[in-house]
């Protein structure tokens, strides 16, 4: 999507048929594994699913038609690459036999080649090994980096053969997680539920034939590890559970939430700055005695990671900044500088974030549930945009969404400086720590420094470059975008020089009404006339989950109904289904975003299907959640409804 993360897929691309060419063909090999980590990463990140072509990655990302035009010439020129190693791994191994590649340690590598995928994580998808060379291909996929394995034991195999599979396929560094599991056999999905992370995994076969299907041999034992999988994310487990904590978090502090003002309200104050992000990296420190002497010329802007370093260096930003819907009060510095700090955050986080001891607070929502009436009335028809992936991205774009004149950075790292990062600990302070994620599977993402240099990166930093350079390119007529971190990424469309050097060009002086601090409170009767809207709302988007629940009780009846008299007329289902979708998909839909976790489990779980029953027997399990979903959010909105509508509020 982005050329920084395009461009480091390429370059490795281009140094394996490098390597291929000249006879280094393990060094190619280790390369290319890379690459198949690298493309699952991103792809998972990006999408929540994976992606095979690049090309319509980019085209899909909503950029403008130059940048377009511009990505896709990148990846088609990547693209060719791709091909050109795909069509060297499988003309390697086209002509030799099964048996031939196990003969031998280079044959098994090329095998090996064969039958990974262009996409792979090696941390997180999951190897399945059958036949009589599991043990060697255990060994040759343990030093390719693979974690996650399933020993397919023969048929008949007891209890205690499935316990000792782990233990006949051994790993010196005990860095991988072997599940024994006998063919034939039903398996409990909770002795997959380890193997597991936070995405749905691929499963590939190894043991069979380079181009074999494992339908071809192992058909149902293939389906039932695939449904015993997509089970565990679809019933005991959630994919995501950050929808249901933003959702939870939002309603239970919503009579609160009226009360505070919307960020929308910072238009007025950020048009016309000069502001300043300083970012909790790890070149932060060298910025804050050139920070100091300029404090008046800028708004500055301070993620909260920063805020402890800052005020200890005697420099009190203008706003604090969080977007985190995790518990982040044993890192607040309690300040007695901070009641002349306002706070701006999404209206999702963590509630201990209000005790901080900020002045004014302001609001925002999450992208996701932009366009619900609630969303809606508290923060009006043109909500600020919070996007990016950070809390720096995200300031980034407010800043220039509401018409800041210029915008500096600083400690805006986004690499990896010496294998160490910076890191807020539980006592807030500032500082290095060895960052012990650094490992093979993470080496070789790099992005280029500001002086030039090639720098180690990882690949939500990539993500995050990305989204500056996006941008700087977004609103390069209206803004200018200055990085001043004295180390770190090097951001295109962005000027870089120090802090020292940057020189702000004149400007008129603002009235108090327009600066960025003494915010006045909102009146009380304007306070309870926003409680009132929100009460409103609250009706009606209850009223409307309440008719999706309904409907979701009405499919689950209708499903099992089918399933019992084994009939296959679908139109009812097809009709409610209908009905349903055109509720969820209507913009900023909370029953929606509250749900996500078990739509993707469906798509999942569907992909494994073989007849019209499991079909039916799958949906009726998704919509029985989605249902029960529905009316908790139901109950969690009358309650709200009900504190709202109280004299006590008002």
């Amino acid at each position: 999507m982005y050329l920084p993360v395009i461009e480091p897929i390429d370059r490795l691309c281009t140094e394996a048929i490098e390597r291929a060419r000249s006879g280094d063909i393990s060094t190619a090999r280790e390369l290319i594994d890379r690459v198949r980590t690298m493309r699952s990463r991103l792809s998972r990140s990006v999408h929540n699913h994976r992606f095979e072509s690049i090309e319509n990655w980019i085209s899909n990302s909503g950029l403008d038609d130059e940048d377009v035009l511009r990505y896709r010439e990148q990846a088609s020129a990547l693209s060719k690459k791709l091909d050109i190693i795909g069509e060297w791994i499988s003309g390697s191994v086209s002509s030799f036999s099964y048996t031939e590649l196990m003969g031998s340690s280079e044959g098994l590598s090329l095998y090996t080649d064969a039958v990974l995928p262009a996409a792979w994580d090696f941390s997180q998808d999951i190897a399945i090994l059958v036949g009589e060379d599991a043990g060697i291909l255990h060994e040759e996929l343990i030093r390719r980096g693979q974690r996650k394995f399933i020993h397919l034991l023969a048929k008949g195999a007891g209890d205690s053969d499935e316990k000792s599979a782990s233990s006949s396929l051994t790993d010196p560094d005990a860095s991988s997680e072997t599940v024994g599991f006998a063919s034939g056999s039903s398996p409990n999905a909770e002795i997959f539920s380890h193997l597991l992370g936070e995405e749905i995994p691929l499963i590939v076969v190894f043991g069979l034939g380079p181009t074999a299907q494992p339908e071809a041999e192992i058909k149902e034992d293939y389906e039932r590890i695939r449904k015993s999988l997509s089970a565990v994310f679809l019933g005991k487990r959630s994919i995501k559970e950050w929808p249901e904590i933003f959702t939870d978090q939002w309603l239970g502090r919503m009579p609160e939430l009226a009360g505070f003002v919307s960020a929308s309200e910072l238009r007025s104050k950020f048009k016309g700055q000069d502001i300043l992000i300083a970012s909790p990296g790890p070149s932060l420190s060298d910025s804050l005695d050139d920070l100091k002497k300029r404090r008046s010329e800028f708004l500055v802007i301070a993620p909260i990671r920063s805020l402890k370093a800052l005020l200890e260096a005697d420099v009190v930003p203008d706003y604090a900044f969080h977007v985190d819907a995790t518990d982040f009060s044993s890192i607040l510095p309690r300040h007695p500088s901070l009641s002349n700090v306002s706070l701006i955050c999404g209206d999702y986080v963590h509630s201990s974030i209000f005790d901080g001891g900020f002045g004014e607070t302001y609001i925002a929502p999450d992208p996701a549930m932009i366009g619900n009436a609630i969303s809606t009335a508290l923060h009006g028809d043109e909500p600020p945009l919070m996007q990016g992936g950070c809390v720096a991205t995200c300031a980034v774009a407010m800043s220039a969404q509401y018409c800041a004149r210029s915008i500096t950075l600083i400690g805006q790292d986004l690499s990896i400086s010496k294998g160490k990062y910076v890191q807020q600990t539980k006592g807030a302070r500032l500082g290095f720590v060895e960052n012990k994620d650094v490992d093979r599977e993470n080496a070789f993402l790099t992005c280029q420094g500001i002086n030039g240099e090639r720098l180690q990166t990882q690949d939500d930093y990539l993500w995050f470059i990305g989204e500056m350079e996006n941008a700087a390119a977004h609103f390069a007529s209206e803004v200018q975008f200055f990085n001043c971190t004295t180390h770190g990424a090097f951001l295109k469309g962005w000027t870089h020089e120090p802090l020292s050097d940057r020189i702000l060009e004149q400007r008129e002086s603002f009235s108090a009404d327009s600066s960025a601090t003494g915010t006045a409170v909102p009146e009380r009767s304007k306070r309870s006339h926003r409680h009132s809207k929100v009460a409103k709302a609250i009706g009606l988007e209850r009223a409307q989950i309440d008719e999706a629940a309904i409907i979701c009780d009405r499919l689950v009846t209708e499903l099992h109904r089918l399933m019992d008299a084994g009939e296959n007329d679908v139109t009812l289902v097809d009709e409610l289904e209908q009905q349903l979708k055109e509720m969820m998909e209507e913009k900023g839909s909370i029953l929606h975003f509250y749900t996500s976790r078990f739509t993707m489990a469906l798509s999942a779980a569907l992909q494994s299907v073989t007849n019209l029953k499991e079909n039916l027997s799958i949906s009726a399990e998704y919509y029985h959640h989605v249902g029960a979903d529905a009316r908790k959010l139901s109950k969690a909105m009358d309650s709200v409804f009900k504190t709202l509508t109280s004299v006590e509020s008002f």
